[in-house]
């Protein structure tokens, strides 16, 4: 993940489409062979594209830097770990000499958009474990990891590292979870959390339409998280989804990010937010503008008003030191146009 800045007029049709867009992903340019030999330079072709798909133009294209490193990551005990047994080493390509192509002096980007780097694993150490969360586009909204998730993750992060008991006993949902990036994420940091030292673990859920749960499952299945974590169907404004999920007990948090793309359904949103909570219970709404204009937006907030108190979270303030993303990721978030809401009941 790398955060990237543009420079164009206010008038432009791209800046304008891009400018709080700039939180960008390294994704593959083409399939990588899955089987390798020890010893042996093989070669990784990647695209630098924003939550949109778009990557940059002109001057920026032209400048655009970023060197990129490896981690060889195995499952171990049910979790993702690096492996102990071998290491990479990756390098930039390396070009012979009667190429035209100008040789680059890092592994990753340099001057383009399209980026590449060659890797060797051979035969040992580290002890970090590490969240895979797949993304499948093909499938639309609910397949990406949009930027408010990002942010709204590294709040929880924040809130983890600086008190670890935060979220002990409680009950977590997170609506319309998409790829369970958020609920993944801090079911991961409360599993580390308890091996470290006694605490009292979070009951954690995921919703989404009958059609999208399939995505949480296989993320959920890569980090080994099904006895953390579970996954219920939600539709919006369906009372007999909501029901069910609160057979479980009533909700101290809900957490949901970049719902806010059809206003349709606004009524229907609000209902189920109004069914899922109690005068205890914290929402946190991740939102960030990007096609809605301000009138429409506003409808949110005026029907949400009738029964929630809405606080704009201050970014600002955060103590984080090193984020689940980036180092300094905090500073980052200020620049990708989300905001956080808080919600409480009336």
């Amino acid at each position: 993940m790398a955060s990237l800045h543009l420079e164009a007029g206010p008038d432009d049709y791209y800046y304008s489409l891009q400018r709080y867009s700039i939180l960008y992903r390294i994704l593959l340019a083409r399939p990588y062979i899955t089987e390798i030999k020890f010893n042996t330079w093989n070669r990784i072709d990647l695209k630098l594209v924003n939550e949109l798909g778009l990557t940059l133009t002109g001057n920026e294209k032209k400048r655009c830097r970023l060197e990129v490193g490896c981690h060889l990551l195995v499952e171990k005990e049910g979790a993702v770990v690096s492996s102990k047994e071998c290491s990479i080493t990756c390098r930039p390509i390396q070009h012979n000499a009667w190429e035209s192509t100008d040789a680059s002096d890092i592994a990753g980007f340099h001057n383009d958009t399209q980026g590449n780097f060659e890797y060797m694993v051979t035969l040992q150490d580290e002890d970090n474990s590490f969240l895979i969360i797949k993304e499948d586009w093909n499938m639309g909204t609910p397949g990406k990891m949009w930027d408010s998730a990002l942010v709204i993750s590294q709040l929880f992060c924040d809130k983890i590292n600086t008190d670890p008991n935060c979220l002990d006993g409680c009950r977590l949902l997170d609506l319309s979870a998409g790829t369970g990036c958020v609920g993944l994420l801090i079911a991961s940091m409360c599993k580390m959390k308890q091996q470290k030292a006694t605490s009292i673990l979070p009951k954690i859920t995921m919703t989404d339409l009958e059609e999208a749960l399939d995505m949480i499952y296989k993320n959920r299945a890569y980090n080994h998280l099904e006895k953390y974590t579970e996954v219920k169907v939600l539709k919006w404004g369906k009372y007999e989804d909501v029901q069910k999920v609160l057979e479980d007990g009533p909700i101290d948090t809900i957490i949901a990010s970049d719902i806010l793309y059809d206003p349709a359904s606004f009524p229907k949103l609000v209902q189920t937010l109004d069914w899922l909570s109690r005068e205890q219970t914290d929402i946190y709404l991740g939102y960030k503008r990007r096609g809605l204009d301000l009138q429409i937006e506003q409808s949110f907030f005026d029907i949400c008003s009738e029964k929630f108190y809405i606080k704009l979270l201050d970014q600002s303030s955060s103590k984080s030191r090193r984020g689940w993303i980036l180092n300094e990721l905090s500073d980052i978030c200020k620049d990708t146009g989300v905001n956080i809401y808080k919600l409480i009941r009336k």
